[in-house]
């Protein structure tokens, strides 16, 4: 569990360090898509299926992504 407190403070840590030095518009962005990481993991690590649906929103969350870093 102590690994896992310290991975989340450095995550935030870093999130910190990227918001001043980047626009907040495209970190929060690429913050919040940290589900797509879940499902890719899951699916890496633990051999789950992707269904339909997860792969849609993935694709969405992505297509998000390129939408406001190109705007």
């Amino acid at each position: 569990m102590f690994a896992v407190g310290l991975l989340d403070v450095v995550a935030n840590g870093l999130f910190v360090a990227a918001s001043t030095r980047s626009l907040l518009s495209l970190v929060a962005v690429l913050g919040s898509i940290y589900p797509v990481v879940t499902v890719v993991l899951a699916h890496l690590v633990h051999g789950e299926r992707i269904t339909r649906i997860q792969v849609a929103g993935v694709t969405v969350a992505l297509a998000g992504v390129v939408l406001v870093s190109a705007g």
